[in-house]
C-alpha cells in the first residue's frame, strides 16, 4: 500500500520537504453555544520527513461560520485554517556561536541564555518577545564591554570612539533601540521582516563584540603554548 505524502516544512532540512502521512485523525469540536452555526474540527497529521526522517506532528484547524451579522448585515467568517507544526518551524536557526561558544567568552554567560531564548521564541513566531529580548541583548552588551553607561547613546558612542565598532554599527544599534522603544513604549507590532532585520543586526555586533576577539585571543594563546613546546 502506497504511504500518501504532502509537502511540509523541516526545521532539519531547513526548507520545504516531501513528508509520508504516517497517522491521521480529524476531531470534531461540538459547542453548546447557539451562535455556533456548525463545529469546527481539528485535523491531526503525523508526519515524517522523507529527506532527514524527522517526525513531526501538524495540527490544521478548519475554517468555521459564526451565526453573527457584522457591517452591512454580511456574516462573519472566521478563518483559522493555519496549521501549527510541533516541534515549532525553524524559522531562523540561531549561529554556531550560540551553541557552541565556551560561556568564558562573556563575562556575563546569561547573553548566551538570553540569545538561545530570544530565537526559540522567534521560531515559535513571538515577534513581540524576540525583539524586547533583542533589546535587553543589547542593553547587556554594553554593560559586557563598558560597564553600565549613564545613557544607551553615551555607550554606543564610546564603542565607536574607542575603535570596537563602526559608525555604520553605531547607526544600526539605534535603529534597533528605536524600534524595541516603539514596541516597549509605544504597543507597536513588529513584523517578522523587523525581526530578521535586528536579528541581523545583533549577530554583526556581538561577532565583532566578542565572537572574534575571543577566537583571535584563543587562537593567539594555542600559538604561544606550541611556541614553549
Amino acid at each position: 500500500m502506497d504511504t500518501e505524502s504532502v509537502k511540509a516544512p523541516c526545521s532539519f532540512c531547513t526548507g520545504w520537504r516531501s513528508h509520508n502521512i504516517l497517522f491521521t485523525e480529524t476531531v470534531d469540536h461540538p459547542r453548546d453555544d447557539p451562535d455556533w452555526v456548525s463545529p469546527p474540527k481539528t485535523t491531526y497529521n503525523l508526519l515524517k520527513c522523507c529527506g532527514c526522517g524527522a517526525v513531526v506532528l501538524c495540527v490544521a484547524p478548519h475554517y468555521f461560520q459564526i451565526n453573527t451579522f457584522g457591517p452591512r448585515n454580511a456574516p462573519e467568517y472566521r478563518q483559522t485554517d493555519e496549521p501549527d507544526f510541533y516541534p515549532s518551524i525553524f524559522i531562523r536557526k540561531a549561529p554556531w556561536w550560540v551553541e557552541k561558544m565556551e560561556t568564558d567568552a562573556f563575562r556575563d554567560p546569561a547573553i548566551l541564555e538570553l540569545l538561545e531564548d530570544i530565537y526559540k521564541a522567534f521560531n515559535a513566531g513571538a515577534e513581540l518577545v524576540t525583539v524586547m529580548g533583542v533589546r535587553a541583548v543589547q542593553e547587556q552588551l554594553l554593560v559586557e564591554i563598558r560597564g553600565k553607561p549613564k545613557t544607551f547613546s553615551e555607550g554606543v558612542k564610546y564603542l565607536v570612539e574607542e575603535g570596537f565598532l563602526t559608525s555604520r554599527d553605531q547607526k544600526l544599534m539605534t535603529e534597533v533601540r528605536t524600534l524595541g522603544n516603539k514596541v516597549v513604549h509605544e504597543a507597536h507590532t513588529p513584523s517578522s521582516y523587523d525581526c530578521h532585520r535586528i536579528l541581523d543586526i545583533i549577530e554583526r555586533v556581538i561577532e565583532q563584540l566578542i565572537i572574534e576577539p575571543y577566537l583571535e585571543q584563543m587562537k593567539s594563546n594555542q600559538n604561544e603554548a606550541q611556541g614553549k613546546e
